[in-house]
């Protein structure tokens, strides 16, 4: 799924680790958030 964004021209600007434990605690357990950024 990463590649889909990398390709148009998103990078990684941060990793908040367990930032969707708590809100998915009732759901699939997700854990991480992937925060993306293009420059325009």
């Amino acid at each position: 799924m990463l590649r889909f964004y990398q390709r148009r021209g998103f990078v990684l600007a941060a990793l908040h680790r367990d930032a969707l434990a708590e809100a998915r605690r009732h759901v699939i357990p997700l854990r991480d958030e992937l925060e993306l950024e293009r420059l325009l």
